[in-house]
């Protein structure tokens, strides 16, 4: 449990049964959306990601979730990149696919989707792709990435 939340559990601020309907509706509205969601306890939850300083209790994302447990890169760049930094960027997630790698990021604007879109023209694609929201997949953004959202969704 969540230290926080223990407390306004036990001053009781917010209640194990509301807590858990909104955790059921985060759940729902996340499978209805195309994605799973992984908790700190399940196996699939990165093992290097547990050990931050103050790691997420659950992951929301889209893409094939075993891919989790396997080796991973983030590729990040500028939002406003230049046209050689997208092709870049789609060679090497590309690269990274190809190579049993799988592409992982929050599926940002320029070179975070330029790499999934390289990931997914890869000859082991649609498997080497995770997109991870912060927010939870109900408020998907940006809505211009939708394309590669879906696509990553059916691996």
């Amino acid at each position: 449990m969540i230290p926080w939340l223990e407390g306004l559990i036990r001053q009781g601020k917010i209640s194990i049964d509301v807590l858990s309907e909104a955790a059921a509706r985060h759940c729902d509205a996340v499978q209805a959306a195309g994605g799973h969601v992984v908790a700190i306890s399940s196996d699939l939850y990165p093992p290097l990601l547990r050990h931050i300083a103050r790691p997420p209790h659950c992951l929301s994302l889209l893409g094939n979730p075993n891919l989790l447990i396997h080796r991973g890169i983030a590729v990040i760049g500028s939002r406003r990149a230049t046209a050689g930094s997208l092709r870049l960027s789609m060679e090497v997630g590309r690269a990274i696919v190809d190579r049993g790698w799988v592409v992982v990021s929050g599926g940002a604007i320029g070179c975070d989707i330029a790499a999934h879109e390289g990931a997914l023209q890869a000859s082991h694609s649609p498997i080497g792709a995770i997109i991870v929201f912060a927010g939870g997949l109900a408020s998907r953004f940006p809505r211009c990435n939708e394309r590669v959202f879906r696509s990553v969704s059916v691996s």
